[in-house]
Formats: C-alpha cells, structure tokens, sequence
C-alpha cells in the first residue's frame, strides 16, 4: 500500500510527510506493582506526547506548514464502532518506512 492510498489522507488531506518521535517514560513506576504510580508515569508521558506534538505543530504553522497531530490517548472516534476508531494506525505507518 503506498501512502498516498492511506486513510491519513482522509483526516488531512494536505500530507506530505510523517514525523515519528518518542517519549520516554520513567523505568520503576512502570514496574511498580501499585497500579496507581503506573498509571500516573503513563498519563504524565501521555501528556508530554501530546505537548511535544503541539509544539511541533506550533512551529510547522509558523514557518507556514500545515501540520496537526492527532491525540495520543484511547481512541475516541465511537461514531465508526465497530469499525476502527483509532485515527491513525501505527503499525501500517511502520510498513512504510
């Protein structure tokens, strides 16, 4: 599939490329078997995914590029269930590359 059949193109039209990038989240709260401090190290990483990917986008907007990012949490696009309702699929992105 080349990425220009994508369903990327049917949230922004406008794509021309993908930036990838990763945060990462701190080691023993993970591994901590109270599920709450592993819940608060992913929530806090979720967060600065989606900071990081604002700024970003911030910047593209004013160096005149068009750009968004979709959020980094659960999916919330219900209206399409049972159908997928994730926005972008990170696994057929991978085959991509």
């Amino acid at each position: 599939m080349l990425l220009k059949d994508s369903a990327i193109f049917t949230l922004f039209p406008y794509t021309k490329t993908l930036v990838s990038f990763v945060c990462r989240m701190n080691r023993e709260p993970i591994r901590s078997p109270a599920r709450s401090v592993a819940n608060l190290e992913f929530h806090n990483t979720g967060d600065e995914v989606n900071d990081v990917a604002r700024k970003i986008v911030a910047t593209l907007e004013e160096r005149g590029v068009r750009a968004m990012n979709p959020a980094m949490g659960f999916p919330m696009e219900m209206d399409r269930f049972p159908g997928k309702i994730w926005v972008i699929s990170h696994k057929p992105v991978n085959d991509y590359l």
